[in-house]
């Protein structure tokens, strides 16, 4: 399948550049050196590579995953180099990826999305001008990746800037852009970490193809990326303390409206219970339709107000107390439409009396005293995680359980 190339040139030792005279090596001997700048979407290209470069250097220019790397394989240079996506539409940290194959006298570039530093080059050979090695052109390719970078770098700490005094000096803590910010500096990072690490060892490889001319150029170039390194480093702990202020003030202004509801419902809960209680409807509760009906609540109120495990009797005596016209009769229908209500759990002791609290408490489990017939309520973490372990070790996963303890004092109390 024929290969249709983004652009081919040869480029003589003076610079000129002129439109490629075959898409394949130079022959040996020929001065210059030829430039081949693919697609790696071109339907021709895998059968290209795989005919006319070593195996090695194909599989790498095929790669669909890559990383900045530099290699040498023979008289040549394997790179793999990434830089800022300025492609319309696109996002500036999904960078793109450049994959090279450089010896003295061929060059092949292949990229699947434009490169703008690439591009720069492709005009200036279309004008009829070039760098006149590969290693210049190299070079020349790294200056425009990173000052591409630089310039990125610099966009997002001005933006980031920006947002510091939006929100130190004017308070406004209305920032959108402040996590996709973060996450494109992490992202940009990420991707540029390895391309100093790349470029650093660009500039030190033993390779007949970069000159010891070169090498302060590249080093100085490594030196550029590390620095934007750095810069998005210290914008991604900026943005971090934004965030965090942000969360501070938040979470200060909770704690206020927090108060400030504590004191509204301290002012009006009481008022709202007087008139609740006031004007409550009293349909279908036993007693209603009695005289003593709202008496009746008011003691059943005041019974389920303990802490304690009463019986049906000591919440008679209870409410007998509120009001003595109360019948026994009466407190057992309300304790058991209490009871079928959810309202009320019921307890058997072993002591043959029916115990009652109020359903809404937080778990606990019981110890019975079989001497006093007092009920001691306790919660035991060690005995929960216990009991969690058990049913996970048998196969389950516990909903729920109820522990009962009965014991005798172990010193006997006073009376």
């Amino acid at each position: 399948m024929r290969l249709t190339p983004v652009c081919a040139f040869d480029v003589d030792p003076d610079g000129t550049a002129r439109p490629a005279a075959a898409l394949e090596p130079l022959p040996e001997g020929a001065t210059g050196y030829r430039w081949l700048h693919l697609n790696l979407d071109d339907p021709g290209f895998a059968e290209w590579v795989d005919s006319h470069l070593p195996p090695i250097v194909a599989r790498s220019l095929k790669a669909t995953e890559t990383r900045p790397r530099v290699n040498t394989h023979g008289e040549g240079v394997i790179l793999t180099l990434r830089g800022a996506n300025l492609n319309a539409g696109s996002e500036v940290e999904d960078m793109v990826s450049v994959r090279i194959w450089a010896t003295q006298t061929l060059l092949i570039t292949v990229r699947r999305r434009k490169i703008f530093a690439m591009d720069d080059l492709r005009q200036e050979a279309n004008e009829g001008h070039a760098p006149p090695t590969t290693a210049e052109f190299l070079s020349a390719l790294c200056d425009g990746l990173t000052e591409r970078i630089e310039t990125v770098s610099l966009d997002l700490d001005e933006i980031t800037e920006t947002m510091e005094t939006e929100v130190y000096d004017e308070e406004d803590e209305n920032q959108p852009e402040l996590a996709p910010l973060r996450r494109k500096v992490i992202k940009l990072r990420r991707h540029i970490g390895p391309q100093t690490d790349a470029l650093n060892l660009l500039a030190v490889i033993d390779t007949p193809v970069i000159p010891a001319s070169l090498r302060p150029r590249l080093h100085e170039n490594a030196n550029r990326a590390t620095r934007s390194v750095e810069e998005l480093h210290e914008v991604r702990e900026r943005l971090t303390a934004i965030s965090d202020h942000l969360d501070l003030v938040q979470t200060a202004r909770m704690g206020r409206n927090g108060f400030a509801l504590s004191v509204i419902a301290v002012i009006f809960l009481p008022l709202g219970f007087i008139t609740g209680l006031f004007g409550v409807n009293l349909g279908g509760i036993p007693g209603s339709q009695s005289p003593l009906g709202f008496f009746l609540l008011c003691a059943a109120l005041a019974a389920l107000g303990v802490d304690d495990h009463p019986d049906v009797e000591e919440l008679y005596n209870r409410a007998s107390r509120v009001d003595p016209r109360i019948s026994l009769a009466t407190v057992y229908r309300t304790v058991k439409l209490f009871e079928e209500a959810g309202i009320l759990d019921k307890h058997e002791f072993g002591d043959g009396r029916a115990r009652y609290e109020t359903a809404d408490r937080e778990h606990h489990d019981h110890l019975i005293d079989m001497h006093s017939g007092e009920v001691v309520e306790f919660v035991d973490p060690e005995i929960e995680a216990l009991q969690e372990k058990i049913a996970a070790k048998l196969g389950y996963r516990l909903m729920g359980h109820r522990l009962e303890l009965y014991g005798v004092p172990l010193v006997k109390k006073d009376k």
